[in-house]
């Protein structure tokens, strides 16, 4: 994003925060053309390619976008976090779907947080790993957070020690724990295939 319209997606926020409505529908139009990379690179991912264009993709997330925001964004990350939280969302529903209609039905959809990290490669991975976060999320959900600012975001530790004000060493404790969990949900689907 160039300087200037991050300029103005930061004003537009702030003027969101404050009510504006005018301005969430301006906000909306600045940052499409970043959620339409964000959904081609999510698209980029899955294996039949030809299910969702990613202006689709954007459309069918944008009301989990919105409607389903607990209070006002603080940033842009924070905004584009919460639209590929939503944007993987989509596909995980569309992935569980496909699973129920071949597996004869019986899968009930989970919602996932906000924060549901990394679109894998296929739909069932995809579900284990979303389990994986859901049971790290239930341990400590601090660990989850610090778990997805490395995994999704791409924070090293340090960045994370500095943001909780923690040392790198127990914060590299924490990502190996929640690395054991999604582990041992990979193996477990891999035992199943």
């Amino acid at each position: 994003m160039s300087d200037q319209s991050t300029s103005n997606i930061t004003t537009l926020l702030e003027k969101s925060r404050q009510g504006d409505a005018d301005a969430e529908n301006q906000l909306f139009h600045a940052v499409f053309p970043r959620l339409r990379r964000i959904a081609d690179a999510l698209l980029g991912q899955e294996r039949n390619k030809r299910l969702w264009q990613p202006t689709a993709l954007v459309n069918e997330a944008y009301p989990r976008i919105v409607v389903k925001r607990p209070e006002p964004w603080a940033n842009r990350w924070q905004l584009l976090g919460n639209a590929r939280g939503a944007m993987r969302q989509v596909l995980i529903d569309k992935a569980r779907e496909d699973n129920a209609a071949k597996r004869g039905g019986g899968i009930a959809p989970v919602p996932l947080t906000d924060h549901d990290p990394g679109v894998l490669a296929d739909s069932e991975t995809r579900v284990a790993f979303k389990d994986a976060l859901e049971e790290i999320w239930s341990e400590n959900p601090k660990r989850a957070r610090m778990f997805i600012q490395r995994a999704i975001i791409g924070l090293t530790p340090a960045e994370i020690a500095e943001k909780y004000d923690l040392d790198v060493s127990n914060v590299s404790r924490h990502l190996q724990k929640a690395c054991d969990v999604v582990r041992k949900h990979m193996e477990g689907l891999n035992r199943r295939r």
